[in-house]
């Protein structure tokens, strides 16, 4: 009886086999999603395929440690913060913000072929307050820049004529005048967006959330800022001109000069406003309208559409007194209870 001759039985990679190699689910989801999990892989179609595995498991370790340098970032600026004094923390930009630059952006992105470079978080410490500072000056241009008249140009240093000078001396005294210019440019800023009518409208927040459509002053829009998301980043502002002309008829209302009154005096004043256009509402027996700060009161007037037609009778109109009067629905428009 002839013997039949045997051929070796092939031998297969499977699925189990590229996990116990070291590859983790994510990395070979493209195999289970393409094939059956429950085939088997011979040899030969390994090898056809096994360049273009490599190559997907090692783009999805490289992610992989990016994700995890990148939440080490995260919990460093947390450990930072917590150094410091909790109301601080409104007036911090978001973490993807510092993840961007140079001191963090080469540890997050390294090539994961070759040795590991870990965090300088000393060298991190030295340059948080640097970046957060410049962060902040360059959001604080961006809404400067929005107000009418405002301009952030500065000028050049002028060489005096006939006078015979050093590179060296001329660059010093550039540096110097610029360095002037932008303190002056900055005490401008400060004092015109702490005015009363400096208010602004973020333009992510403007179909959806109120609380960004009426933005009073720097601070207020920096907190705003300060609260984004990495999806979601409130960036983009416009000048709010009804809630400027809003708060300028408020401020005249309490006997303030709308050209130079501030947020921080119209709280002090803590006077309560009505507007003509709300319903007369019973609560606990008691009849009348809703009495609103007067950050209140514009943002009511930029939220309510009632309120457009009369942004006019805002500005010019008030039949109420402080201490008590009267009022006619169609004329007071926002007039001060006390």
């Amino acid at each position: 009886m002839c013997a039949i001759p045997t051929q070796p039985a092939p031998t297969y990679t499977t699925t189990s086999a590229v996990l116990r190699s070291g590859a983790c689910l994510p990395n070979v989801r493209f195999l289970c999603l393409s094939l059956n999990p429950f085939l088997h892989l011979c040899n030969a179609v390994w090898e056809q395929h096994k360049p273009e595995m490599i190559r997907k498991i090692e783009s999805h370790k490289a992610e992989r440690l990016r994700r995890e340098r990148r939440e080490l970032v995260n919990n460093f600026y947390k450990e930072y913060k917590a150094t410091l004094k909790a109301e601080k923390w409104q007036h911090f930009p978001p973490s993807d913000i510092l993840a961007y630059e140079d001191v963090f952006v080469g540890f997050i992105n390294q090539d994961s072929s070759d040795t590991a470079i870990e965090l300088d978080k000393e060298a991190a410490t030295k340059r948080l307050p640097e970046i957060i500072d410049d962060w902040r000056l360059q959001r604080q241009k961006e809404l400067y820049e929005l107000l009418p008249g405002a301009s952030l140009d500065i000028e050049s240093y002028e060489t005096p004529e006939g006078e015979d000078i050093s590179d060296e001396e001329l660059e010093r005294r550039r540096a110097e005048f610029r360095a002037e210019q932008e303190k002056k440019l900055q005490q401008a800023m400060n004092e015109r967006m702490a005015l009363a009518k400096t208010v602004f409208t973020c333009s992510s927040c403007k179909n959806g959330r109120h609380a960004g459509k009426a933005v009073i002053g720097w601070e207020a829009a920096l907190t705003h800022m300060c609260g984004s998301f990495g999806h979601y980043f409130h960036s983009n502002w416009e000048f709010c001109s009804v809630g400027y002309a809003a708060a300028a008829a408020l401020a005249r209302q309490v006997g303030l000069d709308s050209d130079t009154a501030t947020a921080e005096e119209m709280d002090k004043r803590d006077a309560r406003f009505f507007c003509g256009n709300c319903p007369v509402r019973t609560h606990n027996k008691v009849q009348g309208r809703k009495a609103y700060t007067w950050r209140e009161c514009v943002r009511l007037t930029v939220l309510n559409p009632l309120t457009r037609e009369a942004d006019t009778l805002i500005i010019g109109h008030s039949c109420c007194r402080e201490g008590g009067g009267s009022y006619t629905r169609d004329s007071a428009v926002v007039a001060p209870l006390r």
